[in-house]
């Protein structure tokens, strides 16, 4: 149900943000320093250290425009130096899932209290975006909202099973401060009409 104070659909472009970046590296940056002081074994060590870089790479790489182009062309590169057929099919495969997906951009919330997630696809014109994805999404409870963090936890159709559910941060700097403002008003009063809308916000 919706009020006729907020009649007209919410935009929410989405942009990068300087402070979630940092908080990310400085984890994995902790999470580096941690295994100094660990006893363990030569092997293991590379293990960790593979596996934090490679987690810090897919955090801050995959979902950026430049770097997911550049994930999906070098494979591609050096797959076309394969003779072997399957080779090329196998890695494609095990490849897509990781590296080709959709970069959202902008979050519609509708009049009528529908989501809308809007992607482009960087793999067919990246200077004017032609290929524009539109997924609708469900809200699921136990949103966090405040003026400095707000969190909000969706299922996406259209979407494979294992990227159906996705959190969507939003930070002062990575979001238009009146479109911030409005979403948060906007969020307490869909709760406020119906506790069951926003189970356990906070």
């Amino acid at each position: 149900m919706s009020s006729q104070k907020y009649a007209s659909p919410l935009h929410i472009e989405l942009r990068s943000s300087a402070t979630l970046t940092s908080v990310v590296v400085f984890i994995h940056v902790g999470a580096l320093l941690c295994m100094i002081p660990l006893d363990l074994p030569l092997g293991v060590r590379l293990a960790l250290l593979i596996a934090v870089v490679l987690s810090l790479v897919l955090t801050l790489c995959v979902e950026g425009a430049w770097c997911q182009r550049w994930f999906q062309q070098w494979p591609q590169q050096w797959l076309q130096q394969s003779s072997q057929q399957w080779l090329q099919h196998r890695a494609n495969n095990l490849l897509a899932p990781i590296f080709k997906r959709p970069r959202f951009q902008k979050v519609v919330w509708d009049a009528d209290d529908r989501w809308k997630f809007v992607a482009s696809d960087d793999r067919v014109d990246e200077a004017t975006y032609d290929a524009i994805l539109v997924y609708d999404a469900i809200l699921l409870p136990g949103a966090v909202v405040h003026p400095r963090l707000t969190v909000l936890n969706f299922v996406i159709d259209g979407m494979p099973w294992y990227r159906r559910r996705k959190s969507l941060v939003l930070l002062p700097d990575n979001v238009d401060a009146s479109v911030f403002r409005r979403l948060r008003v906007r969020l307490r009063w869909y709760a406020n009409e119906d506790p069951d809308n926003l189970a356990g916000l906070k």
